[in-house]
């Protein structure tokens, strides 16, 4: 049972169900999806309240591990803000919510809290039907390179069952082909490693939809998306081995084309949280909007 604030508790698998109950209902912000929270908890710092009727979460900055809190509802929702702000400055982790969707802060009075924009957490959202055959000028580039790899190499996309043994096997050598190939900070190594290793031990009621690329029987590439209600999916991971050359860009035709065929419209791909790469990588599929999120602190006295 998750408690009323101000008590929270750890986040833990048989919370699911219910904070799905206050997610339910709201695009398919990242932040809240529960597999990404429960995933990426790895230090099992994650813990959870409710506050008039509004799930409140206390996070850990993805760069920095700084603790900070959040919530997602509609009830009462400056009330609830204000409180939070200075719960958050009597716990001595500063006076800024973060990552507050914007249907949410759409509804704080702008009168009462400083309430802005914050880009570097805007989920990136995808239409499946450009990304399965990159139609288009601007993804003239993706489709060359998509281009390159079938020219260059003989493979097979399948479906995969993570559950299965063997395949979880394989995804373990991609994943440390992976690493060596991007030179990892060996803590960021840690963080993806055990991440990975939360989700492969997740059951997640058959909504996982998980693309992988094989060439000769090895897999090079790998893509589990979740499918939510509204046509959407969260792509939760994507790893490739890059030394074959467009795997990138092929990894994501084929994965559209698979969601296309489940009735995905479309691909939420997270957000770049600041990072250049990140953000040019992201850009370049060209998105056709974003799932804004917010920062509310108290408004200025200066």
């Amino acid at each position: 049972m998750i408690p009323q604030f101000p008590k929270f508790k750890k986040l833990a698998l048989s919370d699911k169900k219910q904070v799905e109950k206050f997610t339910d209902g709201f695009p398919p912000y990242s932040d809240f999806n529960f597999t990404s929270m429960w995933c990426w908890d790895t230090d099992g710092t994650i813990e959870i309240s409710q506050l008039s009727d509004n799930l409140v979460v206390r996070f850990l900055d993805y760069i920095t591990d700084d603790p900070f809190y959040s919530f997602i509802g509609l009830k009462e929702t400056t009330m609830t803000a204000r409180l939070l702000v200075q719960f958050s400055r009597d716990a001595g982790y500063g006076e800024t919510l973060k990552l507050i969707p914007d249907v949410v802060a759409k509804t704080i009075d702008s009168n009462a809290l400083k309430v802005q924009e914050d880009q570097d957490h805007f989920d990136y959202l995808y239409p499946i039907e450009k990304l399965c055959h990159y139609d288009g000028n601007k993804l003239r580039a993706k489709r060359n390179f998509s281009n390159r790899f079938k020219k260059k190499y003989t493979a097979t996309v399948k479906i995969i069952d993570y559950r299965e043994l063997n395949i979880r096997a394989e995804i373990m050598k991609l994943f440390h082909a992976w690493a060596t190939n991007k030179k990892l900070h060996p803590r960021e190594i840690k963080n993806e490693h055990e991440a990975l290793l939360r989700f492969l031990s997740f059951e997640n009621s058959g909504t996982m939809i998980t693309t992988g690329i094989f060439i000769q029987d090895r897999l090079i590439a790998f893509s589990p998306n979740e499918l939510l209600s509204g046509k959407y999916a969260v792509m939760h991971f994507e790893k490739a081995d890059d030394t074959y050359v467009g795997i990138y860009a092929y990894l994501m035709e084929e994965n559209a084309k698979i969601l296309m065929r489940n009735g995905v419209k479309y691909l939420n791909f997270e957000q770049d949280l600041g990072l250049a790469g990140l953000r040019l990588s992201k850009k370049s599929f060209y998105p056709i909007g974003f799932l804004k999120k917010y920062r509310i602190s108290p408004l200025s006295t200066g």
